[in-house]
């Protein structure tokens, strides 16, 4: 049903983690050299050393998370599943964040760049698990208000 709220929030995560695909995460930054990073490829014009490479884990858990989040949208009849899908979606969200944290590093002790600039682009999935997070509350909130009617029952 897409006049639950926690609908909307879902689709918004899932539209989210997928924008990371083309948005800019960070950018490495050594004198004159330059790399941009994205979840699929690093736009490595300047800096030879990215040439080949690519974040395939990032664009896993991104793909995966937004899967997930829209088919968690059509479990809305089971909603004690539609939490463990949400739930799910948090942790691989966080998770995305810790395998980002590990390609950077992996590439700053390759290359021997030095100075990272953050985009916009990072702040994404941040937003995204903001958005899952409201929606398993107000998937809770549903499953209480459903557990007090059958009690009254």
């Amino acid at each position: 049903m897409i006049q639950r709220i926690q609908s909307i929030y879902l689709l918004l995560a899932a539209c989210l983690m997928m924008c990371t695909w083309g948005c800019p995460l960070l950018q490495f930054v050594q004198g004159e050299k330059w790399a941009t990073m994205t979840s699929i490829a690093y736009d490595a014009a300047v800096a030879q050393e990215f040439a080949g490479r690519t974040p395939w884990g990032l664009a896993i858990l991104s793909a995966l998370v937004s899967v997930m989040a829209c088919y968690a949208i059509f479990k809305f009849k089971n909603r004690r599943l539609q939490i463990k899908w949400t739930n799910t979606c948090l942790l691989l969200t966080v998770a995305w964040y810790a395998t980002a944290a590990a390609y950077v590093w992996s590439r700053m002790q390759a290359t021997g760049f030095e100075t990272i600039v953050p985009k916009a682009g990072l702040a994404l999935p941040a937003i995204s698990l903001i958005c899952l997070w409201l929606a398993r509350r107000g998937i809770k909130k549903d499953e209480a208000l459903v557990r007090a009617a059958d009690r009254i029952r």
